[in-house]
């Protein structure tokens, strides 16, 4: 067999003549024995470096949501949804500083009832530069189409991110394959070849064999053809009455959970006489029926409120408020239906005490 160093100068010479035998030789030798390394391909890399220019928004201590940095209609914005309005918002980067803003901009026209929202940002210059976005998504992006999604992890509050592709486009959303283990939605959904924001992720809640993951997908903007700006002052009304909204629910919600609490302790404690009287039953079931009848009031009280409200952006996310409503009447009842349990144990518990004193007193 020709030692295989005395072939390759013949092959280099049949298939690039011009060029020196001594390169094409090299070049050669290094693919055949391993030492060649081809460019990666951009769409198979692990990981994109857009961390700089993810935000966060918060009221106070509670996260409403998170978004990024990037430029809609000329404006440089922080881009996100609905969830993260409030009077007293806060825009803030992953090294916790303050990023101002002094208008909101929302999609009009048409594309009105499309649920996103854009913080114009009052210094733009010191803010963090913008994740460009693909402003051709039918002509660039075809299903199967490589990417990488970010999401907010609950509890931590930190930042993670997944890989999938695209399975699904749309006029509006874009589906993929990834799983992000989060219902807080804001972050970006980008194009693992281009590495440009291909739309906002949201999520979308799977519970698959007992075990809830939540698979995002995107809403588009590269297609929105109206924007609208309003300053703050103009949206004050809107955002005040949404917090009220949000406090009217977070009250009852948080009411509702202590009494459900109250229950499972007074089912704890049966035999404590100083825990559980009959007196102290009675209250606490008033009580949960009380909140019980106040709930259809309460949604027209909302309803109301809703129906002032300017933006439609506003009232989508005063609807979904709206829609945990229905989560507060069946904790109610599940807690109703605990305090027959309390009520039924505790009656048991009280006859089987007086059997044993009559027992012992020799009355039997």
């Amino acid at each position: 067999m020709q030692n295989i160093l005395d072939i390759l100068p013949k092959i280099a010479g049949m298939t690039a003549p011009r060029l020196g035998s001594s390169l094409m030789v090299a070049c050669l030798a290094s693919i055949i024995f391993g030492s060649f390394h081809p460019a990666a391909d951009s769409a198979s890399k692990k990981t994109v470096n857009c961390l700089d220019k993810i935000v966060v928004f918060r009221d106070g201590q509670s996260m409403l949501g998170t978004g990024f940095i990037t430029n809609v209609d000329g404006r440089r914005v922080a881009a996100s949804f609905p969830s993260s309005l409030s009077p007293s918002m806060r825009i803030f980067d992953l090294n916790n500083k303050n990023i101002p803003y002094d208008a909101l901009i929302i999609p009009g026209g048409k594309d009105a009832s499309r649920y996103l929202v854009f913080y114009k940002l009052s210094e733009p210059e010191s803010a963090p530069s913008p994740m460009e976005a693909e402003n051709d998504i039918l002509g660039n992006i075809s299903i199967g189409h490589k990417i990488f999604v970010f999401g907010c992890v609950p509890g931590s509050k930190t930042i993670t991110q997944d890989k999938g592709k695209i399975t699904g486009i749309g006029p509006q959303n874009i589906e993929t394959s990834s799983n992000i283990p989060t219902d807080i939605e804001g972050d970006p959904l980008i194009s693992a070849e281009s590495e440009k924001s291909l739309g906002i992720v949201r999520c979308q809640k799977r519970v698959l064999k007992k075990k809830k993951s939540f698979v995002p997908y995107a809403i588009r903007f590269d297609n929105i053809e109206e924007f609208k700006e309003y300053t703050l002052d103009e949206i004050k009304d809107d955002l005040l009455a949404l917090k009220k909204i949000q406090n009217i629910l977070l009250q009852n919600k948080a009411q509702i959970a202590r009494y459900s609490q109250e229950v499972q302790t007074f089912l704890q404690n049966l035999t404590d006489p100083k825990t559980v009287t009959l007196a102290k039953i009675n209250d606490l079931d008033l009580s949960l029926k009380s909140i019980q009848t106040e709930i259809p009031s309460l949604r027209k009280t909302i309803v109301s409120m809703a129906s002032k409200l300017k933006l439609p952006q506003m009232k989508s996310l005063a609807r979904s408020r709206m829609e945990s409503l229905q989560s507060l009447d069946d904790e109610v009842q599940s807690a109703i239906e605990s305090m027959k349990t309390l009520r039924e144990q505790y009656h048991d518990y009280q006859n089987t005490k007086q059997r044993d004193k009559k027992a012992i007193s020799g009355e039997l």
